[in-house]
């Protein structure tokens, strides 16, 4: 009976929290930190968590998250702190959070795949197909998450060569919507077709929809999926200053950023004329 009069308080301050902070006016950390005493809810904890960070910085929020990973039986505030991490750049401490969930976290697992899945290209522990499947078997996440999912599917069919499965999931993806990474799977596999046309006039619909730190290093990887690797240099030339992860990553397109190679391609591209 208490841990009833606990959950219906919970949702009445859970509620009160959301409206108090619908005027973004007043700081609601206290109300939410009442609700998580009261629920011990993961999708409480890891919002509690979500909102320090916004208001104090990530150093609070990690400051705040082994209490709250403690209290609860969920993974989501674990899951949370490892997203912030790697959002931040913090590869290896994204990677702690998620080997923090103990054995006492052993409700909504299922939270901590997606970033396992960002995780798997960094280290081997990780395996990217399980990692794909094990979301894809799921039929509750968000369609963000399937859809990151499906586009690391096709892309992962590109690395092995297996065009028409990489077609055949661009496609499922684009049957719901025109999502840019489909969009350039598809040219990609419209080059190794050397149906150029097509290739460039999906590129220019994909590119449309992205910032070219986006853009660029998605086409290179996909390029040097097929085996273009002077084309895939060429785009990842025009993305610019590289994200740090991308260079760390333990996949093709990170190999080709550290490589002697590219850098030789871009400062030969780079040079002006005389």
């Amino acid at each position: 009976m208490a841990a009833f009069f606990k959950k219906i308080a919970g949702a009445v301050v859970r509620a009160l929290a959301r409206l108090v902070g619908i005027g973004a006016l007043l700081d609601t950390t206290a109300l939410w930190a009442i609700v998580f005493k009261l629920t011990k809810a993961g999708a409480d904890g890891a919002n509690l968590l979500q909102i320090i960070y916004l208001k104090y910085g990530l150093n609070e929020a990690r400051n705040a998250a082994q209490s709250i990973i403690t209290a609860t039986k969920s993974a989501q505030p674990a899951a949370l702190m490892a997203s912030l991490e790697f959002r931040e750049g913090n590869i290896e401490d994204a990677q702690q959070w998620v080997k923090l969930t103990s054995e006492k976290n052993t409700e909504d697992i299922e939270s901590l795949l997606i970033i396992k899945l960002y995780l798997s290209e960094f280290f081997a522990e990780y395996d990217k197909k399980s990692i794909i499947e094990q979301i894809l078997a799921i039929n509750y996440l968000p369609m963000e998450v399937t859809r990151i999912a499906l586009v690391g599917k096709a892309f992962a069919a590109l690395e092995d060569k297996d065009l028409q499965l990489a077609e055949q999931t661009a496609e499922r993806i684009l049957s719901v919507e025109e999502q840019a990474a489909a969009l350039i799977v598809k040219a990609a596999l419209a080059i190794e077709k050397k149906n150029l046309q097509e290739a460039e006039k999906l590129l220019i619909k994909a590119q449309r929809k992205l910032t070219p730190g986006l853009f660029y290093p998605l086409a290179a990887g996909a390029l040097l999926c097929v085996g273009h690797n002077e084309m895939a240099m060429e785009y990842l030339c025009r993305a610019g200053k590289l994200d740090d992860r991308l260079i760390r990553s333990k996949t093709q397109l990170g190999d080709l950023a550290r490589s002697q190679e590219f850098n030789d391609y871009c400062s030969r591209r780079n040079k002006p004329s005389t």
